[in-house]
């Protein structure tokens, strides 16, 4: 889709389609009507002789793992979606209203989610009934309660919606304390990219210089999650209080660092640099 069309799709009012909901244990599942959920029960009776309506615990756990993947995977693009579309909407002069980019980013996210759902279903040979059965019989299955619980978390990170009221600002002392942890984090960030780096290499796969950007971003997005998340803050208020101290020399030198920390970590796996790097 073109950032024009998207762009004229976001001007108008925009009903958001139905999303992920709860099942009575808590395992996140598409929304449907009731329509689509009576033709979905029917093919699924038409393939009960192919699928395992029965589902393990592993099988849950294997589930439930590539879930939490996919969804990762679509609120990755969803926010890519969103980033595009802000800048040329700046480059155009176009102001978009924040409750209609979130209910563009959030009909986005759930539409990537519907596609991803059955193939996971498919590719792992089991049932949706079956799997909301298992999900019940192992809900408190420490390493199952845990992937769940993580997907809750990114979900409501897209279904929140923004905040009428101005972001709290962060003062300069706690927001330098914050800009050192993103230091420490993107150290760690790196020395796990390098160790996956390192076995994908000794398996025999070819490193693609496009491939270790994307995960790179992938684990940015998780980094940033687990700050905001231990100094108990939100996107808005770093973005602002960034914004605000962004001419103080001490947080200059810290981004700096940051990205001179990724380009030689990534010179360090033998790919050429060009331009500025993730973190």
């Amino acid at each position: 889709m073109e950032d024009s069309t998207m762009l004229s799709k976001i001007k108008i009012p925009l009903l958001v389609a139905a999303g992920i909901s709860a099942t009575l244990t808590g395992f996140y599942v598409l929304g449907k009507d009731n329509n689509a959920k009576k033709g979905k029960e029917k093919n699924q009776k038409r393939r009960k002789g192919k699928k395992k309506s029965h589902v393990s615990r592993e099988k849950l756990i294997a589930f439930t793992t590539d879930f939490k993947s996919k969804v990762k995977l679509c609120r990755y693009n969803s926010n890519l979606q969103q980033q595009e579309i802000q800048s040329r909407a700046q480059q155009q002069g176009i102001e978009i209203n924040a409750m209609e980019m979130h209910a563009f980013v959030k009909q986005d996210f759930t539409k990537g989610i519907k596609k991803q759902e059955q193939k996971l279903y498919d590719t792992h040979n089991i049932t949706e009934a079956g799997t909301k059965v298992a999900a019940k019989k192992y809900q408190d299955d420490p390493e199952y309660k845990e992937l769940r619980n993580d997907i809750q978390k990114i979900y409501q990170k897209i279904s929140n919606p923004p905040t009428s009221k101005p972001a709290a600002l962060i003062d300069l002392d706690k927001f330098q304390i914050i800009c050192k942890e993103l230091i420490n984090g993107t150290n760690r960030m790196w020395d796990n990219i390098e160790q996956d780096v390192k076995k994908k290499r000794a398996n025999g796969s070819k490193l693609k210089m496009e491939n270790v950007l994307k995960d790179v971003r992938f684990k940015t997005q998780d980094l940033m999650d687990e700050l905001f998340e231990k100094f108990n803050i939100e996107i808005s208020s770093f973005e602002a209080s960034l914004i605000k101290h962004n001419t103080d020399p001490s947080i200059r030198s810290i981004f700096h660092e940051m990205q001179t920390i990724s380009q030689q970590r990534i010179t360090g796996l033998g790919l050429p640099t060009r331009g500025r790097m993730p973190m």
